[in-house]
């Protein structure tokens, strides 16, 4: 009698630790629920672990299936041993979708294991808050690269406007003076006659010009 006493009161301190914690927390051998805290069963809607052992064995049984994240079942394996085993490439985050239809993110962690009763210890923290904002700060640091990407560029194009401009300054008086030396050579044409050396000093003249150019 003294013994059942003890083992009842050891089960009872170790709910109170359990439902003293915000983040959900349960034991489990990976197949079976041995004991969840409040957080989990007022999470997915159930007022006791018996209603929910009455239609679920696994809070996996919960995990939404989608590439990226953590599943009932990673490639043919158990998602404890898969954890446990081959950490790599095995995620840590879990979806589940609790009593109010919100889909919710957790960081799944395997905190111990009792020898003799091949228990674990799991606990899942909401990170839901947490990876909206970082998707939001993403978002917000990408635009900030697009608009610089955006000045970078128009800032490109004002500087070969201003280049241009200077070009178009520069070779203003060479191109008149090409004009007046088209001019001289259509009008020594009208006479039908240029002066040879005129005609040598006008092809210097121009070639300097375009050279310069």
């Amino acid at each position: 009698i003294m013994d059942k006493y003890i083992l009842e009161k050891n089960n009872e301190y170790i709910q109170f630790i359990l439902d003293s914690q915000e983040n959900i927390l349960l034991l489990t051998d990976g197949n079976e629920l041995k004991k969840a805290n409040s957080a989990m069963l007022s999470f997915l809607g159930f007022k006791d672990i018996d209603e929910f052992r009455s239609k679920y064995e696994c809070i996996c049984d919960f995990f939404i299936v989608e590439d990226g994240y953590l599943q009932k079942k990673m490639n043919g394996v158990l998602w404890i041993t898969a954890m446990l085993n081959n950490k790599e490439n095995t995620p840590n985050i879990a979806k589940i979708m609790g009593a109010d239809g919100g889909i919710h993110l957790f960081r799944v962690n395997i905190n111990e294991k009792r020898a003799d009763e091949n228990l674990y210890s799991i606990t899942l923290t909401d990170i839901t808050e947490v990876e909206a904002y970082k998707a939001e700060l993403q978002n917000k640091i990408e635009n900030i690269k697009q608009k610089q990407k955006i000045l970078i560029q128009n800032s490109k194009m004002a500087s070969m406007g201003e280049m241009i401009a200077n070009i178009a300054h520069q070779w203003r008086q060479p191109l008149n003076l090409m004009g007046l030396i088209l001019q001289k050579i259509e009008l020594y044409n009208e006479r039908q006659k240029i002066p040879k050396n005129e005609l040598h000093n006008m092809v210097e003249d121009a070639s300097f010009l375009l050279n310069e150019m």
